[in-house]
């Protein structure tokens, strides 16, 4: 490509300009989207409740925070066994159950999977206080 050319290609996106991956960084002000949320990680989004009572083995999880609320959140990535289409599955949890438990992990060092929960999850519903009737998960060994 030319010099003009390339002038021409850096005007319409000017990110094109960025000579390395520091400095596209930068220049995005350090707003790059994910991959994974875009085309997908190949673990299907469930709910909790059909997590329940299923073996899983739990390989990976990652602690984010919400941009709107700033309250932090888990996502896990797990192999449930016996879940369909092929037993990859991610799921989230903020509470004091899944969320917690993950935390107190990471305290004791644990960073990630392979871990073995042959209840999948446990449920436990109960009533909050100026909220009403409300549920939480947990691991279930």
């Amino acid at each position: 490509m030319t010099a003009e050319a390339n002038q021409e290609v850096a005007t319409v996106n000017p990110l094109l300009k960025a000579e390395n991956f520091d400095e596209l960084i930068e220049m995005a002000g350090g707003s790059v989207m994910r991959g994974a949320d875009l085309i997908g990680d190949g673990f299907s989004l469930v709910q909790k409740q059909s997590l329940v009572g299923k073996p899983m083995i739990v390989i990976d999880w990652e602690i984010l925070t919400d941009e709107n609320s700033g309250r932090q959140f888990v996502t896990v990535r797990a192999i449930v066994k016996d879940n369909e289409p092929n037993g990859k599955v991610r799921f989230n949890d903020g509470s004091t159950g899944v969320f917690a438990e993950v935390q107190t992990l990471e305290e004791q060092g644990i960073q990630a999977g392979p871990i073995y929960f042959g209840g999948g999850l446990r449920r436990s519903d109960y009533v909050k206080e100026g909220v009403g009737d409300a549920t939480t998960f947990y691991f279930a060994a």
